[in-house]
């Protein structure tokens, strides 16, 4: 005779593949858009759009805030959130924890925002019924640091790697709308910056650094601070504040 009913039998494969961030780490997550060179060649100005930056933004804002994450960093089709653990008693991530869960609820809450703001910055190159039945959706990948003693640095360090392609992005993008690809192959990023002297001065600084967004410490809890930054020591100071409790 069988012990377990079956809906114990389900639940036990379903468990041999859950996995979760523990509460004393950080949760590191990074939703990415799929087929957005697509979208963006049908729906949007090349190389940069001031429309499909505004959604972007909007949405990363959205997620930021309705999550309580601690920091957001969006750039090009990307958004990039931490999630402190908290200095409290029987503090939980959402989920527990849970990868599956906080992958799958993150991807679709985005994915969603994302669709529903193509109509409020209008676009333009088809009617907004083409932009939402072309179905632009995120992909979503949730981690954690190595170690959690070092955890300012690990997530500095995260960080610093995207904001790095933020700015590799942004200079191949400018340089490819200027140039065949036939001029531009193998080049490195320095040769590429010196066919185009005027690449700083021509383009948004959010498209050449991204946007972070940081929960203020400093004031009531809802204020948030929109900022670009260009360096390392910034982030770790802003998780170094956090992490002593200013």
């Amino acid at each position: 005779m069988i012990k377990d009913s079956l809906g114990d039998i389900i639940k036990k494969w379903e468990s041999s593949y859950t996995y979760s961030i523990p509460n004393d780490y950080p949760a590191i997550v990074r939703l990415d858009g799929r087929r957005f060179s697509l979208l963006t060649k049908l729906f949007f100005d090349k190389p940069f759009s001031e429309k499909m930056q505004k959604i972007m933004s909007r949405t990363a804002y959205y997620i930021f805030k309705e999550t309580h994450a601690d920091i957001s960093y969006v750039q090009s089709d990307e958004i990039s959130l931490v999630y402190l653990p908290k200095n409290k008693e029987r503090f939980t991530h959402s989920f527990g924890g849970k990868i599956q869960k906080l992958a799958s609820t993150l991807a679709a809450q985005t994915t969603l925002h994302f669709n529903l703001l193509g109509d409020s910055v209008g676009v333009d190159k088809l009617d907004i019924q083409s932009f939402t039945s072309f179905g632009a959706h995120f992909d979503c990948r949730v981690f954690t640091c190595d170690n959690k003693e070092n955890m300012n640095h690990e997530i500095a360090m995260y960080y610093l790697w995207r904001h790095k392609d933020c700015i590799r992005n942004a200079i191949n993008q400018y340089a490819q709308s200027k140039f065949s690809h036939k001029k531009l192959q193998k080049l490195s990023i320095p040769q590429v910056l010196e066919l185009i002297p005027e690449f700083d001065i021509s383009i948004p600084l959010q498209s050449i650094y991204g946007e972070f967004l940081f929960r203020d410490k400093e004031k009531l809890s809802g204020y948030y601070s929109k900022v670009l930054i260009k360096s390392y020591d910034t982030i770790k100071e802003y998780l170094e504040g956090v992490n002593n409790g200013k």
